[in-house]
């Protein structure tokens, strides 16, 4: 795989959550304040949509356009034009109950996918928001084991990938799962050096191949088998610039979630 050397050329938002690829070509991001915001692929805003009642940060688009927005402890539907359908969740231990959610995304028949930090596991959920199946649990680089997910994104082929962002016991890598939770691989140990990591945040994929992993101070582009493809760097704006997610547009434009910097458009050289 020949890889496009990126670089941040642009800050389209100073407050940014997460952002999510719409089936038109468009993405959606979330931010600070109560609205969905709308880009073209070039970072053009288009529109904003108020959202009420909820505070989002995760967001995911599935392939009917509806909209998956998630706080801490909940998950709800929108329409594109803000109107909330269903909330499910709240804070607990139990099946369809979550302790910080750090992010979600939709598989192929648009059912949901939910990574739950503080209880150390996956759960997936049907189109309306009833709860399907589980898997992790706590476990110290176990395989299909969990300290502390970091992310979660789905790829084009259904598989599920995951970051772990534990430091104090150095649980710091990549597991690769198909669509059932059936683990396939795993790879990085806590470094700095190419596929290691120092307390990733955030995974996401550009549905052709590649997966980006924000690491503490740089992204990491790999394959999906998990081959390292290059390193891309952050903007170097401050000594805090820490990233938790992103998204890839179709012509290949990269924005990516910084924690303390905002929104950032990448492109390539």
């Amino acid at each position: 795989m020949s890889a496009k050397s990126y670089f941040p050329v642009k800050r389209l938002s100073k407050s940014v959550g997460h952002i999510a690829n719409a089936p038109d070509g468009t993405l959606w991001f979330t931010s600070k304040k109560a609205v969905l915001t709308q880009i073209d692929q070039n970072g053009k805003v288009l529109r904003e949509v108020p959202i009420k009642g909820f505070k989002a940060s995760a967001i995911a688009i599935d392939s009917s356009y509806t909209i998956w927005l998630a706080d801490e402890f909940r998950f709800a539907r929108f329409t594109r034009t803000g109107k909330q359908e269903l909330v499910s969740g709240g804070k607990g231990i139990r099946k369809g109950q979550f302790n910080t959610i750090t992010n979600i995304d939709t598989l192929a028949d648009n059912t949901l996918i939910v990574a739950d930090m503080y209880t150390h596991r996956v759960q997936h959920f049907d189109t309306n928001g009833r709860f399907l199946s589980q898997w992790g649990g706590y476990g110290i680089r176990g395989e299909g084991k969990f300290n502390y997910i970091g992310g979660v994104t789905v790829t084009e082929n259904d598989h599920v990938f995951t970051v772990e962002n534990a430091i104090p016991n150095k649980c710091e890598r990549v597991q690769h799962f198909d669509q059932t939770g059936k683990f396939v691989q795993q790879w990085g140990k806590e470094g700095t050096g190419n596929s290691e990591f120092t307390s990733p945040c955030g995974i996401f994929n550009d549905r052709k191949g590649s997966l980006f992993v924000c690491d503490s101070y740089r992204l990491q582009q790999f394959d999906y088998a998990g081959k390292h493809i290059q390193n891309i760097p952050y903007p170097k704006m401050s000594k805090w610039n820490w990233s938790h997610g992103g998204a890839v547009s179709e012509n290949g434009t990269l924005f990516v979630c910084h924690s303390q910097l905002g929104l950032w458009m990448y492109k390539t050289k």
